[in-house]
């Protein structure tokens, strides 16, 4: 199969306009789906997107309804009807208010981060799966005292002092080192597929392929990855 990043503007693959829909969840589409965009009006000009945000249930409720071509989301009990295509594994850090305790402690578990009061995360965002969830799986005590839906939001009120938080890497900005304290919990918290996904019965059309095999192609590249100082 030709290199989808060998095919120029003027390939006759796109002559035509088209037009793709992507549905992504709230912190991809503010955090790594500008990139793809940028990305993808230089390799195909031609190819107009329509991006939608929400969270892991919407985004999957708008492929399957036809409003979105695919979706891109963390990999959770997807159900037969989709197909998963993973992306990458995203990993999970704590981020604190400057200065709190747990940013300096050692031998950090998710027993010690339950002492402390939790912002979490609404069920069907990214991250409650693998870290609030299993609190409650394990029938571990621990205070929430807010809850959203993006690592985006989240940020705000941890550095205003609320609580501490756990999220995907790819959320977390440089800019952020100047209110929060970041904490990788690499061995502590299980990272997560990220990954597209598609409606089994429903092939994309070709336009719709030649955007996520750009995707693949910039998700591994070496320029892009510049753009995480934290990691995916």
């Amino acid at each position: 199969m030709q290199d989808i990043l060998e095919l120029s503007p003027n390939s006759p693959e796109l002559l035509e306009e088209s037009t793709v829909s992507i549905a992504a969840t709230h912190d991809f589409t503010a955090h790594v789906l500008p990139y793809l965009v940028l990305a993808a009006g230089t390799h195909y000009p031609q190819i107009q997107l329509n991006l939608m945000a929400g969270n892991r249930t919407a985004v999957m409720n708008m492929v399957e309804t036809g409003a979105a071509d695919f979706g891109i989301v963390p990999k959770v009990e997807i159900p037969r009807a989709f197909a998963f295509d993973r992306l990458f594994m995203s990993d999970v850090s704590l981020v604190t208010p400057l200065g709190h305790p747990l940013s300096e402690a050692e031998d950090l578990t998710r027993a010690k981060i339950a002492e402390w009061p939790l912002i979490t995360w609404r069920t069907g965002s990214p991250a409650s799966g693998e870290t609030y969830d299993r609190y409650r799986r394990e029938r571990m005590r621990f205070k929430s005292v807010l809850t959203l839906d993006s690592l985006t939001s989240v940020k705000t009120y941890v550095a205003l002092g609320l609580g501490v938080a756990m999220g995907p890497n790819f959320a977390i900005d440089p800019w952020d080192e100047s209110r929060l304290n970041v904490v990788s919990l690499s061995g502590v918290v299980p990272g997560r597929e990220i990954g597209i996904v598609t409606l089994r019965d429903k092939p994309l059309w070709k336009s719709g392929k030649l955007v996520t095999d750009m995707i693949h192609a910039e998700v591994t590249s070496s320029t892009f990855l510049t753009h995480f100082p934290y990691g995916l």
